[in-house]
């Protein structure tokens, strides 16, 4: 199963990749899928490198929560 991963963007340097922290890793991935402007401290869904969806605070907390369930961490 493909899960997608829950990414805080970072710094934006050009307007099509974006440098974001995942769980403590730094990535860079594409903003080619994302209608409507990042900025660092946004949230993003992440797959294979392309953010696909920009999050609100609540909801990047609320899909976390669900992905460590999901993974068998009880934190």
């Amino acid at each position: 199963m493909c899960v997608g991963q829950i990414a805080r963007v970072i710094e934006v340097p050009d307007g099509g990749v974006a440098e974001v922290d995942v769980d403590g890793r730094i990535l860079r991935v594409s903003l080619v899928a994302v209608d409507e402007p990042v900025a660092a401290g946004d949230w993003l869904l992440v797959h294979s490198g392309i953010a696909v969806l920009r999050l609100t605070a609540g909801d990047a907390a609320q899909r976390r929560d669900l992905l460590r369930q999901l993974e068998g961490d009880p934190s």
